[in-house]
């Protein structure tokens, strides 16, 4: 088998992006100090100072953009609030949002990056704990700074942006920091900041007396200075300089990228002796983006020809680098229009204000689990009002701007009027993780802004005590336990690559775990469909897509990670210069913390590697029942291979193990990165889960037996 490791032919394509000339100057024509002058948010800065003297809790709704991410820390750090040695810190949902707004208001105070101001995020920080007041931080930074320091003795304001978006770390975070006040800190002092208007509920929240910090064991014990509720106000920060006109279309499109491109086109040419005002363009999903981007390279010459106005496209979305992400702030010359082709990732927390026209789809992905089937599928779904809302907010930000909804009026007016809250929509593993981790254990009664699910929880829970995470009393087991609170990994990847120390491929699960953070490996253009098909099935194997993505991390090592190599087999440069980094974190953090052999290797013998993935990823096997058809083991639930898997072309396996699901416009479940999985590694590997249910699952009677067989053997 150690060929399949090494086993891959590649050639060279002739493809390229072509960008346009760009400007070096970051900023408007506005300096700094005018440019903070103007935001709205400006004219409130005494009263905000009154309310975050005289209040707890302080909400602020406004627009993107009108100064609340950028301006509310200087304000706080400007009014000593930092002068008893505590800092400020603000949790962004997003690392790019993070790190954009601390390079942002560095540049504002003019100071060094990491001196007065820095951020803290995954696998990334700049800052300095001696000197360093205002830190921009990711939600689940906070979550584990709380972990490490239960009453964030170091803070003295935390402001909370975004909070409409309702993470799970949103809302974990309400609901404990609340504890926090109620409990230890009452003189901590929590902004809430939001784009869209919620406060009812989030003011009920607040100011509801039912905490009772007594009924939670661990940290937040019952004292004499408790309070069972917060002095809470709301501020609204109004209007905006510019004005901003909404167009819907009339009827229905069958394909709303394809419209894009129309709107695209029409914009930039009707408008090019006008302005060279930036196009934003949101779309669902990366897939999307490479191909409306492939439609607007091809024909970028004859729009030129046209209207005598140069194109800058650049895509926006979470697969990309750090340094691939930060162009689309960057201000094009006159002569060129940059074109933003976004997911909703552009839909809060960054400004980019150079953005004239929006042009939303009016969808987005959103991760769903099922507690029937027991699975957690992608789904491509309408927005929301508020963030339809959002989108026709980033445009206008320098001048009055216009937005262009592929959907009509009818169809918004039947938009949900909020996003569905993540804790309500997505399995409770990491839930479950995180308020144990902050000594929580009576789960069901915690008070958040949206209830648990029951169902949800009770299926979590049976899962995390399978990966001997939780005991028979729920109780963490160690080292287990700690292991996903330490490494930035989901559950599963955190125990599959703990488990390659015992089994001695540290190296194979190190890359693997690494590359499945990212997204999407390979580029898949549809105008060069075909070419990227036949550059992808060069680098796979008959085991299966993970130990196809270990070989293509491997060449790109080989080819010394250059970029052009990566055009040339339509790999993804961003995604594995960004799982390289992954790489050395994880490795560095394992090496620290559990002293573990990161050299270790398989040699070739990929049972090792399977017996990883089903460590961590038992739920997620399937296997064909009398039919040939994909059951999975424990729910039945009906299943197909996706056709970008190594496994598509392939001779059916009896059994495999999928990392990733998506769902197709036809309602159907597919599974993406699948390896092709024998039956007595997945027995033996996990024998107290398996036990009893291949039978339901459709394996044959004689592979049934077998099972049964190996269970006892094992007990």
């Amino acid at each position: 088998m150690n060929e399949c490791l090494n086993r891959v032919n590649y050639e060279k394509n002739d493809w390229s992006d072509d960008f346009s000339s760009i400007s070096k100057n970051a900023d408007s024509n506005l300096s700094l100090g005018k440019h903070r002058e103007r935001l709205p948010i400006n004219s409130y800065r005494r009263y905000f100072l009154y309310l975050v003297k005289n209040y707890q809790v302080v909400l602020i709704t406004g627009e993107t953009g009108c100064g609340k991410s950028t301006q509310i820390p200087q304000y706080l750090y400007d009014a000593d609030w930092t002068a008893s040695g505590r800092n400020i810190l603000i949790a962004e949902p997003r690392r790019i949002a993070a790190i954009s707004l601390a390079v942002r208001v560095s540049q504002e105070r003019d100071c060094v990056l990491g001196n007065l101001v820095g951020y803290r995020v995954r696998f990334d920080q700049c800052y300095d704990k001696n000197i360093t007041k205002i830190i921009y931080v990711t939600n689940g930074l906070l979550l584990k700074m709380l972990v490490s320091d239960p009453v964030l003795s170091d803070v003295k304001v935390i402001v909370i942006d975004e909070i409409h978006e309702r993470s799970v770390e949103v809302d974990i975070l309400i609901s404990t920091i609340k504890r926090l006040m109620c409990s230890k800190r009452p003189d901590l002092k929590l902004i809430l900041s939001s784009a869209s208007s919620n406060k009812e509920k989030l003011m009920n929240f607040f100011t509801k007396g039912d905490i009772n910090p007594s009924k939670f064991s661990g940290h937040i014990n019952n004292t004499t200075d408790q309070v069972k509720y917060l002095k809470c106000y709301a501020i609204n920060i109004p209007g905006r300089e510019f004005k901003v006109k909404i167009y819907n279309i009339d009827c229905p499109v069958a394909n709303y990228i394809n419209k894009s491109f129309e709107i695209v086109k029409k914009i930039h040419i009707q408008q090019s002796r006008v302005d060279n005002g930036a196009i934003l363009v949101f779309l669902s999903g990366q897939d999307e983006i490479e191909y409306l981007i492939s439609l607007l390279n091809k024909e970028s010459d004859s729009i030129k020809d046209i209207c005598k106005m140069n194109i800058r496209i650049l895509p926006l979305h979470g697969g990309l680098s750090r340094n691939q992400q930060q162009r689309v702030f960057q201000y094009c010359n006159r002569e060129t229009r940059k074109i933003i082709v976004s997911t909703n990732i552009a839909e809060t927390s960054l400004t980019i204000t150079d953005v004239k026209y929006v042009i939303d789809s009016g969808f987005e992905k959103l991760r769903v689990y099922n507690v029937k089937s027991n699975i957690e599928s992608l789904y491509i779904m309408p927005i929301s009002k508020s963030s339809a809302i959002q989108r026709a907010g980033r445009a206008g930000r320098l001048t009055d701007g216009e937005v262009y909804r592929l959907y009509t009026k009818k169809a918004y007016d039947n938009f949900r009027d909020n996003v569905i809250p993540e804790i309500q929509r997505t399995n409770n593993e990491q839930v479950i993780l995180k308020l144990k981790s902050l000594k929580i254990d009576k789960l069901l009664d915690v008070q958040f802004l949206s209830p648990l699910n029951r169902n949800v929880v009770l299926s979590s829970l049976e899962k995390l005590f399978a990966m001997n995470i939780l005991d028979e009393a729920f109780a963490f087991i160690q080292p287990y336990a700690q292991l996903t609170l330490d490494l930035p990994l989901n559950a599963s990847d955190a125990i599959s690559l703990y488990n390659a120390d015992k089994l001695n491929c540290m190296q194979e699960m190190l890359t693997l775990i690494s590359m499945m953070q990212v997204k999407s490996i390979f580029i898949q253009p549809r105008n060069r469909r075909k070419a990227a098909d036949d550059s992808r099935r060069r680098f796979c194997v008959k085991e299966g897509d993970h130990i196809s993505l270990i070989n293509v991390y491997n060449l790109y090592i080989v080819n010394k990670e250059n970029q052009i190599w990566c055009q040339q087999n339509y790999l993804n440069y961003g995604a594995l210069n960004r799982s390289v980094e992954i790489r050395t974190q994880l490795k560095s953090l394992l090496i620290k913390n559990y002293n573990v052999n990161t050299e270790s290797t398989c040699e070739g013998n990929l049972e090792l590697i399977f017996r990883c993935l089903v460590s961590g990823y038992f739920t997620s096997i399937a296997c064909l029942d009398s039919e040939n058809t994909y059951r999975t083991v424990k729910n039945y639930h009906k299943l197909s291979i996706h056709k970008q898997s190594c496994l598509f072309e392939e001779k059916l396996s009896e059994c495999v193990l999928f990392t990733d699901i998506v769902v197709t416009a036809e309602g159907n479940d597919e599974m993406c990165q699948v390896s092709s999985i024998p039956y007595n590694i997945i027995i033996s590997q996990m024998p107290h889960y398996f036990a009893g249910r291949a039978k339901t699952a459709g394996v044959s009677a004689h592979q049934t037996s077998t099972i049964e067989e190996d269970s006892e053997d094992s007990d």
